[in-house]
């Protein structure tokens, strides 16, 4: 069997269902009657290295663990395991930037419903191409709509599960209406996340998230808080707000893992001109990862 031409951008695989590590994409595969690929039953990190950097590598691996512990999985391999793991794939891989995507499921075992018919919990990691936002796609900016399919709640909605049918829809319908994301809005009106992205404001020298008893606590987004300067003036703040108060923001942004932070310059048919402060928050994470 060839390799197929979307499989070269994939350097390195390991399975603990084999205990092997391939850069051989026609083995890098996961059973069938996997739980995780049958009916979503896992959980998930992506994260990034450029250079001999592993951005956020902890973070991502203590919210992988959190995530196992709440949709009780229990983890075939420790976390120094998992790192050690991920340190030989990105090196197997021989490329100066790529993603890394860590895949917990319940395992194989039978089709059914049932997670006690899973045999044992499994590990999959993967290397990946990092595809770049192309610059003048950057400082353009990106356009974002309202979502119209129902937003995850609760504990849906904090666990990176591999449930991502509603996020996939998201994506659809944000491309399908000539959108670059779109994003979800609560019960009460309030505005929550993007597809895979944080979403948040500017107004004066305040920075507004939504809560993350509604989103998904985003790696990238808490680092970008803490690389804040203390005197830059610049605050952080998390509360609920509305689609009308995104609309009366100085700025809007997204961040996230594959993104860094990209400026938001058109919401449904609202304008945004203003991407001053967006764009040294960029440079503040971009800086960060070197």
């Amino acid at each position: 069997m060839h390799i197929r031409p979307h499989q070269k951008s994939y350097f390195s695989f390991f399975s603990t269902y084999d205990n092997q590590t391939t850069t051989d994409p026609k083995q890098m595969v996961v059973p069938i009657d996997d739980h995780g690929f049958h009916r979503g039953d896992g959980v998930f990190e992506a994260c990034k290295w450029i250079g001999n950097k592993i951005w956020l590598l902890d973070a991502h691996l203590a919210r992988l663990e959190k995530s196992c512990e709440k949709i009780k999985i229990s983890l075939p391999l420790s976390i120094s395991d998992i790192k050690m793991k991920i340190q030989e794939l990105v090196s197997v891989a021989s490329a100066e930037r790529g993603l890394i995507r860590i895949f917990v499921t319940r395992g194989p075992g039978s089709f059914g419903i049932s997670p006690y018919e899973s045999t044992a919990s499994q590990v999959y990691i993967i290397t990946t191409e990092l595809k770049d936002w192309p610059l003048e796609k950057v400082q353009k900016g990106v356009a974002i709509r309202k979502s119209d399919i129902p937003p995850k709640k609760g504990l849906f909605a904090q666990v990176k599960s591999l449930n991502y049918l509603p996020n996939v829809l998201m994506k659809k319908e944000a491309l399908d209406s000539g959108f670059d994301f779109s994003f979800g809005v609560g019960e009460q009106n309030e505005v929550l996340e993007s597809s895979t992205e944080n979403l948040s404001f500017i107004k004066g020298n305040q920075i507004v998230s939504p809560l993350f008893d509604s989103t998904l606590r985003g790696t990238s987004l808490i680092r970008l808080t803490e690389l804040l300067p203390k005197d830059s003036g610049m605050k952080w703040q998390q509360r609920n707000f509305t689609y009308e108060e995104l609309l009366q923001a100085d700025e809007v942004f997204l961040v996230g893992t594959t993104i860094d932070v990209l400026p938001v310059t058109r919401i449904g048919d609202e304008s945004k001109t203003e991407t001053k402060k967006t764009m040294w928050l960029r440079s503040l994470i971009q800086a960060d990862q070197k």
